[in-house]
C-alpha cells in the first residue's frame, strides 16, 4: 500500500513548530546521496512512509533536515 504524502503545502498552524520536510524532499536528497539509487531505489522510497525515510538517509550518512 503506497503512503500519501499529506504533508505538502499545509501552512503551519503553531507558530512555534517547524513545518516538516515533504516526502518528496526526502526523497530526492535519497536519490541524489551516494549511493542512494542502489540501495534504495525509487520503487522502494515510494512506498516508504517519513520514520522509514528518515532511517534511510541517516543509513547513507545524510544530514537531516530539520
Amino acid at each position: 500500500m503506497a503512503t500519501i504524502d499529506v504533508t505538502n503545502d499545509i501552512t503551519p498552524k503553531h507558530p512555534y513548530r517547524p513545518v516538516k520536510p515533504r516526502l518528496s524532499d526526502l526523497r530526492t536528497l535519497i536519490a541524489n546521496a551516494a549511493g542512494g539509487p542502489a540501495a534504495y531505489p525509487a520503487s522502494m522510497t515510494d512506498k516508504m512512509n517519513r520514520n522509514d525515510l528518515i532511517a534511510a538517509l541517516r543509513s547513507l550518512g545524510v544530514a537531516y533536515p530539520n
